[in-house]
C-alpha cells in the first residue's frame, strides 16, 4: 500500500528505516503521549521488526516520507486494538517533533482514512491521552468526535469516532 498526497508520501516500513525508526521510538519527545513511553533499544528494534513483517497487511501503520526532504518524519496507518473487549481499527500517527504544528498529521491521516472509505471501510475510531490537545484538534479537523473516556492497560484515553 502506497498513499501519496500533497506533501507526503506514506509507504510500508523498509529494511533502511531501521535506525530512524528506533530513533523514534527510543526518543521520550517522539512518544510523547503514548501509554507505554520511550523503548530501550532492544524493544524498539523488535518493535520495528514486527512491524517490517506485518508491512504487507492490510491494516498497519506506514512510514510517513515528506516529499520535499525525502525524510521519514513519522507513521500513521490504521490497525487493529482491543478496547473495551472489543476488536477496533484505530487510526494512529506520530511525528517528529520538528514536523508537528505543520498539518501533516492531518494530512496523513486524512490520505489513509480517504484510502480505506474508498475499500468502504469506515467504522474506524482513534484514541488520545486526556492532555494531548494537538492530537484532539487534528481528530476534529479530520470529523472525529469524542464520544467517551475510557482506558486502555490502565492508561486513560478520550475515545474518538467519525
Amino acid at each position: 500500500m502506497r498513499i501519496e498526497t500533497e506533501r507526503l508520501i506514506l509507504r510500508p516500513l523498509e529494511a533502511i528505516d531501521e535506525e530512524i525508526f528506533i530513533g523514534f521510538l527510543s526518543d521520550p519527545n517522539f512518544m510523547q503521549y503514548s501509554r507505554a513511553g520511550a523503548s530501550d533499544e532492544m524493544a524498539a528494534r523488535t518493535n520495528f521488526l514486527q512491524r517490517l513483517t506485518r508491512s504487507s497487511e492490510k491494516f498497519n501503520k506506514l512510514a510517513v516520507v515528506e516529499r520535499s526532504s525525502g525524510k521519514l518524519i513519522g507513521y500513521c496507518g490504521v490497525e487493529y486494538c482491543e478496547l473495551e473487549g472489543n476488536a477496533e481499527l484505530e487510526l494512529g500517527y506520530r511525528l517528529t517533533s520538528t514536523s508537528r504544528g505543520r498539518g501533516y498529521a492531518t494530512e496523513a491521516a486524512r490520505g489513509v482514512l480517504a484510502y480505506y472509505q474508498e475499500q468502504g471501510i469506515t467504522n474506524i475510531i482513534a484514541f488520545t491521552a486526556p492532555g494531548n490537545i494537538p492530537s484532539q484538534a487534528v481528530l476534529k479537523k479530520l470529523g472525529f468526535k469524542a464520544i467517551k473516556n475510557s482506558e486502555i492497560d490502565s492508561f486513560p484515553i478520550i475515545i474518538f469516532h467519525q
